[in-house]
């Protein structure tokens, strides 16, 4: 039978190892991803390809209420896409309108 002590130095010691393996994972998985990312750099440089922001075109207008759905089909048709939208009432002439922002590629 062991002694308390033998007994603790043991535990240690397995507890060393399991940590030795669980570091030897990590560092091979960091260097796999590492090698994954320079690897996709490279291609990327190697073909020429190069990544482009897209550059966006905006516009705001107030649409009434009773043309809105005519307005967006005109809209688009002309290639814009809705990127925001909130139906307005304006107490003063009880007149419903729909704040819009627009949006579309250059």
């Amino acid at each position: 039978m062991m002694s308390p002590q033998e007994l603790q130095s043991t535990e240690e010691s397995r507890f060393q190892k399991a940590f030795q393996r669980f570091r030897l994972v990590q560092e091979t998985v960091s260097a796999i991803s590492l090698l994954g990312i320079l690897g996709v750099l490279l291609l990327n440089s190697l073909t020429g390809q190069k990544i482009q922001r897209a550059n966006w075109e905006y516009k705001i207008e107030s649409v009434p209420d009773l043309i809105f759905e005519e307005v967006m089909d005109e809209m688009g048709s002309d290639g814009w896409e809705l990127a925001f939208a909130r139906r307005a009432n304006n107490s003063l002439t009880d007149e419903v309108n729909y704040e819009v922002i627009f949006k579309r590629k250059n």
